[in-house]
């Protein structure tokens, strides 16, 4: 099997199998990251996006509404980390604003 430098790819990997996007070859990478995210049951938070409340709002829902807030709102953080985790430090502060998963 042929050697691949890093230089030659388009990408790279972190730790964790997360593909980190260098600017070339977007739809690859979208495609990997999609993989990533489905894998790890987060892939809703980024489809369909996270709503945040404020603390009134969620003061006044049901035990069983608090808990499917927080595992939502844990899941768009966790979202969240594996896209800043999925880009390269020089396109890292055009995402660092973004205050949900699906925002970036």
């Amino acid at each position: 099997m042929a050697s691949t430098s890093n230089q030659e790819l388009a990408f790279t990997y972190s730790q964790q199998d997360i593909p980190i996007f260098v600017g070339q070859d977007f739809g690859l990478w979208n495609v990997l990251m999609r993989t990533v995210f489905v894998s790890h049951e987060l892939w809703d938070v980024i489809d369909e996006g996270y709503i945040a409340h404020t603390p009134e709002e969620v003061a006044a829902f049901t035990n069983a509404q608090k808990k499917e807030h927080k595992e939502n709102k844990t899941k768009d953080a966790k979202a969240l980390s594996f896209m800043h985790q999925g880009v390269s430090r020089s396109i890292l502060p055009r995402i660092t604003s973004a205050k949900t998963a699906k925002e970036a």
